[in-house]
């Protein structure tokens, strides 16, 4: 790979053709690695995870193929962005990442009565790279923040599928569970960011790994109309009629909204009553996908009609490119056509019904039973065909739009809207309490156990009371321990294994880390035979600050940990007053280190409504254990 790469050197300015190169070089040095954890650890953990009636499934073969990934056309723009500390400007990098790979997957049931397999899958993901606040001195930025603002996309190509097969339902499942994973880590709100400025009063991390939203847009789904049938039932065979059962499915970035089922609708369906809000991060890139499916729990649910890629100035009947025009709140009802589905299930062209005779060469039970699905599968597509007198010609031509409504308000940092009595209006939400947690310093952790160090892990439960959940109902009390608009979580995280402190981005040392750090230093070199006297000069410290350790007559007392967690959450409010923030460090399950509690209305006093403290005491049996966090109020602007 270095000779490789000696051979042909980056030109300047740096081209998409040379990293695609490079991307290709390194894509085959790490291809067989890849491949090996794929085959040896990978799919036999998902075999593990399928449901009971799949696990006879094998999966063979398994080949990624040699086709690497390439970069389309990178484009870079200057973009500024409002901060506590004023304006900031970042150069904003997108490209499009493509690998349209010839991977070879094969799946065999049971008996080899379901075969089929994966010839080719194509992934298409636009990434967005920002380097954040230029700095008239080195590094010339402050940071770094890598996102997605949509999920992957992605088409199979499917081979060898047994008839009875629903490969649109497949599809269906493998977008979603590829999807729900990424959206845990690259797109927004998630995003991969670094900061890199590490002087005294540089940005918070927050600002890189996750800066605090800029505008908030209440969806509310009226009606949709012109859909499909798509149930099937025996009596649609003398009656001719269908139906469905509706929702609508709303993905923007890695949040999702799903609306309730209308059962037994012929064409129409309201949920007036429903409404989501959205908090948006970067409205210039997000996109809105609206998807109506049928709910259908035997088969899985079926897509009936498509809205993709709406940018929010769309959804606010606004011109498209000006992003200035969300400076300031807008209001929006308006009928927008969706695409139909891609087959057309209803008048019975689809491959599930009618499919290609078995081969001549097949034998036995297998053929016998593949012939009679055959003959099946013909008789009811004529009978269908026949009795609903829909054919591919009308079905095309029905016109499916949906009507909804959409508010936009931006964010902003005014003490006057926050100190209101009631909300800026009948149903949107005063402000939002942005809650971003550094971490917890000095938890208690006997670490000179290596096994203790495995099997424990800290998190830290955060809860606000009152607030709105994402509906815009009140929520004023929990309900059992589990995750709700009130409550969320950190993840889970052991003992770092380097020296990774909870942190503002430069570092927090406490006393206790400093204590430890030397006592570990003495003892190493006691145990090499070093005189006191030089341990002394070697550390810098007195030979009585020697002395004192022997006389202890123990190893360094290594009892403490920190947790760098470096996450945020977001509450709705109607007002801070009266809302309480209380934040549990946990360890394993069930066990509570310390509790951080706050008041949000203090924030109504902290300059720019914003309270950043490191160190701060947890209440409980550990008093020396600390948290540090950052507070915020975000308040929707109230002008028109």
């Amino acid at each position: 790979f270095t000779q490789r790469l000696s051979r042909a050197p980056p030109p300047l300015p740096v081209t998409v053709s040379w990293l695609n190169i490079v991307i290709n070089d390194v894509f085959q040095l790490m291809r067989p690695v890849v491949q090996k954890v794929v085959t040896q650890m990978v799919i036999p953990k998902v075999l593990e995870k399928v449901p009971e009636k799949l696990r006879g499934i094998e999966i063979d073969p398994c080949e990624l193929g040699s086709v690497p990934p390439r970069l389309g056309q990178i484009a870079t723009e200057v973009r500024e962005r409002h901060t506590r500390r004023g304006p900031s400007k970042n150069l904003h990098i997108t490209t499009d990442l493509e690998w349209n790979s010839d991977l070879d997957v094969g799946i065999k049931g049971a008996m080899g009565l379901i075969k089929l397999g994966l010839k080719s899958v194509k992934f298409t993901a636009r990434i967005h790279v920002q380097l954040m606040n230029f700095l008239n001195r080195p590094p010339f930025f402050s940071g770094v923040s890598v996102y997605m603002t949509n999920p992957l996309e992605f088409d199979i190509d499917w081979t060898g599928a047994l008839d009875v097969l629903d490969l649109d339902v497949i599809e269906s499942m493998i977008h979603k569970e590829v999807n729900k994973a990424m959206s845990k880590v690259l797109v927004l709100p998630a995003r991969i960011g670094v900061p890199i400025d590490k002087k005294d009063g540089a940005m918070s991390l927050f600002n890189f790994k996750r800066p605090a939203p800029v505008g908030l847009l209440k969806l509310k789904i009226n009606r949709v109309s012109g859909l499909r049938g798509d149930d099937f039932a025996f009596s649609t065979l003398w009656t001719g009629k269908r139906t469905s059962d509706p929702y609508v499915f709303t993905e923007f970035g890695g949040r999702q909204w799903r609306t309730s089922t209308r059962n037994g609708s012929k064409g129409d369906a309201s949920w007036e009553e429903e409404q989501h809000f959205f908090f948006v991060d970067e409205p210039s890139d997000q996109l809105f996908r609206i998807t109506v499916f049928d709910d259908d729990q035997v088969s899985g649910d079926d897509p009936l009609a498509k809205l993709k890629n709406v940018d929010i100035l769309q959804l606010l009947g606004l011109p498209s490119g000006d992003g200035h025009l969300l400076e300031n709140p807008h209001v929006s009802r308006q009928a927008l056509r969706m695409e139909q589905a891609w087959t057309y299930r209803a008048a019975g062209y689809h491959r599930g019904f009618a499919q290609e005779a078995p081969e001549e060469s097949s034998s036995g039970l297998i053929s016998s039973m593949k012939h009679a699905v055959h003959v099946a599968g013909e008789k009811v597509t004529q009978v269908w065909n026949n009795k609903t007198g829909a054919s591919k010609e009308e079905i095309a031509k029905l016109v499916t739009e949906i009507e909804l409504e959409a508010e936009w308000r931006p964010f902003e940092l005014n003490t006057a809207v926050a100190r209101a009595e009631g909300p800026i209006s009948e149903d949107m939400p005063c402000c939002v309490l942005y809650v971003g947690v550094y971490g917890a310093v000095d938890l208690p952790h006997p670490s000179d156990d290596p096994e203790y160090d495995k099997n424990t892990s800290y998190w830290a439960r955060v809860t606000c009371l009152p607030c709105l959940g994402g509906d815009g109902k009140p929520v004023t009390e929990l309900t059992g321990e589990d995750e709700s608009p009130a409550r969320q979580r950190t993840s889970n995280m052991k003992k770092p294994k380097g020296k990774k402190t909870a942190s503002s981005g430069a570092g927090v040392v406490t006393d206790i880390d400093k204590k430890e750090d030397l006592e570990r230093k003495i003892a190493t070199l006691i145990k090499h035979n070093v005189p006191s006297n030089e341990i002394a000069d070697v550390l810098g410290i007195k030979a009585t600050d020697v002395d004192h350790f022997l006389s202890q007559g123990s190893a360094p007392a290594v009892s403490h940990v920190d947790i760098p967690w470096e996450m945020a959450f977001l509450f709705l409010m109607t007002s801070p007053r009266g809302a309480k923030l209380t934040i549990e460090v946990m360890r394993n399950k069930d066990e509570t280190i310390g509790t951080f509690a706050f008041d949000a209305q203090q924030l109504l006093d902290c300059p720019m409504l914003t309270f950043d403290k490191k160190n701060l005491p947890l209440v409980g049996d550990h008093p020396a254990c600390g948290i540090s966090v950052r507070l915020q109020l975000l308040t929707c602007t109230s002008g028109a």
